[in-house]
């Protein structure tokens, strides 16, 4: 594992690979602008320097914007002040962004101007606190700080924070999980050989700069092997497809959500994307029939991974897993990580529970998160004495390893005394040719307790009905396990990475 802070290693690849592309971004008219690593380390030094003449190494500062070369100099220049990022999704409301703010005390604020319509660096004043000494505008800041006056740099230490990451908020209030330099940088450092990328890979991002999946997983995996990232202010189907033909990128991540974008898009048969070797997803359950599709549509090898806020990347399946392991499995826990599946004793304590019965997964490794900030009492329930990490996932572990997940915790539904694992019904359904995603989750009932119910987004042209689907299901599911209660969306209520916040969408059921 790499022994250094984030900014040691921008600083190494800035002298020995200069010249070569870091960033590609994507100009408002469409033009692409690259910036290699000499001048991404040096926008980022200058702008840590100005950083410095208003905060002091260990406080915090935000970020609210989307994607953009400058969202990436920031990260990298707090990581060489030795401040602590804190991104925040665009998409929030001013009360959310402002509760957000307040609980990680941020003494400084980076926005844009405009963000969908949305005036955010506007908006910024009525969201800030006192304590916030700055509110800087991504598309100027850099000249502004850069004529601050300068500080001494600090020594960084691997062990200090670098960022405050909010979980997505799939079950309710989102918690603040923080991820230290060696912990952020070795998953990049790590996944590099899982998935097998030779030095120099171009990977073309989708996921939100302000999610771990796009500040960590992404980002520091391409630092890790001297990369290309390829940015997006935002995913949009057809203009993710341009840019992938565009710059020939060799590795895409994606979540199910933009997978299943993709291959519905109109212009996906038109486009070239034989530079494509590798596509990493996950960031929820993927159906089997998905994960088939994609590499018959896409035709390039595809790894499933497994990872929370707390845990990034911790559990992936293998280049070399057979097809039935990608399509069924979320693989094995990666390098330096361990995994247990327990079952809640009575007397408080968690026992392991025997291969292929389903538990609780608990990960332990130096690369999950130190604590939720400034919250002993969440970070009590989810870290325990021995530094196992709670999850709150269902999974079942095969005696290889293989680990299977089968649900949230709070998403097992049980109807009359059977638990049924939403997973298991959405894999089913999700092989009907006329559904393209479907969301599987319990509806209460006063006779059962809880009943199946089942949110459908059809494919274009399709319209099979309730009973039509009913019975395909009960094709492959026992009966207690097929939903009773059926409806049509247009879409599902998601968080920012495109995990499906069923909690949102137990209002249509009601």
């Amino acid at each position: 594992m790499a022994d250094e802070p984030v900014g040691a290693m921008l600083r190494r690849l800035a002298g020995s690979v200069g010249e070569r592309p870091a960033i590609v971004d994507r100009t408002p008219n469409g033009a692409t602008v690259s910036t290699a690593y000499a001048e991404l380390y040096a926008a980022a030094d200058a702008m840590a320097h100005g950083l410095l003449s208003i905060a002091t190494p260990g406080e915090r500062i935000g970020i609210w914007a989307p994607n953009s070369t400058e969202w990436v100099i920031v990260e990298y220049a707090a990581a060489l002040a030795g401040l602590v990022l804190v991104p925040l999704n665009p998409a929030l409301t001013d009360p959310e962004v402002a509760d957000l703010l307040d609980r990680s005390a941020c003494v400084v604020l980076f926005t844009v101007r405009d963000f969908r319509g949305e005036p955010l660096l506007e908006r910024a004043a009525s969201v800030i606190s006192p304590r916030v000494r700055a509110v800087c505008d991504l598309a100027t800041c850099q000249a502004s700080l850069q004529s601050s006056p300068t500080a001494a740099m600090p020594v960084v230490s691997p062990d200090q924070p670098l960022l405050v990451q909010y979980t997505s908020g799939t079950t309710g209030t989102p918690k603040a999980a923080v991820l230290t330099h060696r912990a952020a940088l070795n998953i990049g450092v790590l996944t590099g050989p899982l998935l097998g990328l030779c030095d120099g890979p171009v990977w073309c991002n989708p996921m939100p700069m302000h999610h771990v999946g796009g500040s960590v997983c992404v980002l520091l995996t391409v630092l890790a092997n001297a990369g290309t990232m390829v940015l997006m202010p935002s995913f949009e189907a057809g203009e993710f497809l341009e840019m992938l033909e565009q710059t020939r990128a060799n590795v895409i991540g994606a979540v199910p959500t933009m997978l299943l974008g993709m291959l519905d898009h109109p212009s996906f048969a038109d486009r070239d994307l034989s530079a494509l070797k590798l596509l990493q997803t996950g960031g929820s359950t993927v159906a089997p029939a998905l994960i088939r599709r994609v590499e018959e549509a896409f035709g390039a090898q595809i790894v499933n991974a497994y990872g929370q806020s707390e845990a990034p990347s911790a559990v992936q399946t293998r280049l070399t897993d057979s097809d039935e392991t990608k399509a069924l499995t979320i693989g094995r826990p990666g390098l330096h990580r361990e995994a247990r599946i327990v079952r809640p004793g009575a007397d408080g304590t968690d026992e392991t529970v025997p291969f292929g019965e389903s538990g609780e997964l608990l990960i332990r490794s130096s690369l999950t998160m130190t604590e939720y900030l400034d919250d002993p009492g969440q970070t009590a329930t989810a870290l325990d004495a021995s530094g196992w990490l709670h999850t709150g996932d269902l999974c079942s572990m095969a005696p290889d390893g293989v680990l299977t997940i089968r649900g949230r915790i709070r998403d097992v539904i049980i109807r009359g005394g059977e638990n049924v694992y939403p997973p298991e019904v959405e894999n089913v359904l999700l092989a009907h040719p006329a559904i393209s995603d479907v969301a599987v989750l319990g509806v209460p009932d006063t006779r059962w307790g809880e009943q199946i119910g089942a949110a459908v987004r059809f494919r274009a042209g399709a319209s099979p009905t309730w009973d039509e689907l009913e019975t395909f299901a009960r094709g492959s599911l026992a009966g207690f396990k097929v939903p009773r209660i059926w409806r049509a969306v247009e879409e599902f209520p998601t968080t920012a990475s495109g995990k499906v916040q069923k909690y949102r969408l137990r209002e249509a059921f009601k």
